[in-house]
């Protein structure tokens, strides 16, 4: 027998599997439970790809995993959610979700029927926006998704501050990295039913390119379209005032007339002048949490979020 510890078998496991891709091209069934167990970041996602390799050699490869290093938002028909929910007796059951590719395809063509789009195309959208942030959000009980960093970065510290702990909930901020990615992962996460809380900005008095965003994400919601909503949290969704650091400043202006312009001038002193919205809006919370004041709007949609 083999003496070694978890850790060496499992590389040992991971050069037999990569032995195995270059030497074999069969018909095999392989399951494997939990294949990141003792792998390091790099090991599993190098196990991942050995995977992939023997899949498209016409093995079947079927593993249980909680590492988004496992998941491909790009290859989601691939992705089989397992959890226990309540069942219409109230009893908890075991389910499992898995969505194709001409359900998410009909999805995008509802929302955007002037649009046509291919399974490639399709695929290479996710893969474009694709980081692992956005693949571990398939272990989430709930996701936040939000446009960027300034959203991503200050809301966990304000929700500590408010005595939630998104983590310990299942909860997942994800950054979309951008306003016109939000629809398309919307439709994904939602797609899996998973419950998704919107946030994104109005834009007011912003591009065209922005207020066309607008509709779409209106017509996503299932809520009236227009060019400018007004700002609202509901339970489903939040849409900010012109956008997150124009809703901080008049939060805080009702507080502290140019307590905010105050708190970016000492961010930029501190981080340097190249520092990020990112960074800024991190080193404001901080402050803010530090003197006990969480703004309104803030709090609102952290309320909504927890239910």
């Amino acid at each position: 027998p083999i003496q070694a510890g978890q850790g060496m078998r499992n590389l040992i496991l991971l050069a037999l599997f990569r032995t195995y891709a270059k030497v074999f091209r069969d018909d095999a069934i392989i399951a494997i439970e939990e294949p990141e167990i003792y792998l390091h970041p790099h090991a599993q996602r190098s196990l991942a790809t050995l995977f992939d390799e023997l899949a498209q050699r016409g093995n079947q490869i079927f593993y249980s995993t909680h590492s988004g290093n496992f998941v491909d938002i790009e290859r989601f028909d691939r992705i089989c959610l397992v959890e226990k929910r309540p069942n219409a007796q109230g009893y908890l059951s075991t389910q499992v979700r898995q969505v194709s590719v001409d359900q998410l395809l009909e999805r995008r063509q509802r929302l955007h029927p002037a649009v046509q789009i291919s399974e490639r195309g399709l695929r290479e959208r996710y893969h474009n926006i694709c980081a692992l942030e956005h693949n571990e959000a398939f272990f989430a009980r709930k996701i936040v998704l939000v446009e960027g960093e300034t959203e991503e970065g200050s809301l966990p510290i304000f929700a500590r501050a408010l005595g939630y702990d998104l983590d310990a909930q299942g909860i997942s901020i994800v950054n979309a990295h951008g306003k016109n990615n939000l629809d398309q992962l919307y439709q994904l996460y939602t797609a899996f039913g998973i419950p998704t809380f919107l946030i994104f900005d109005n834009d007011r008095g912003g591009q065209n390119s922005d207020l066309a965003a607008n509709r779409v994400l209106l017509r996503l919601l299932e809520e009236p379209e227009i060019d400018v909503p007004d700002a609202t949290v509901t339970s489903r969704y939040a849409i900010l005032e012109g956008n997150f650091e124009k809703e901080m400043e008049s939060s805080l202006k009702a507080v502290s007339p140019g307590r905010y312009q105050s708190l970016k001038n000492e961010a930029l002193q501190e981080m340097g002048k190249n520092a990020g919205k990112g960074l800024i809006a991190r080193y404001i919370a901080q402050k803010l949490v530090g003197e006990n004041l969480v703004p309104d709007f803030i709090r609102r949609i952290l309320n909504s979020i927890h239910g």
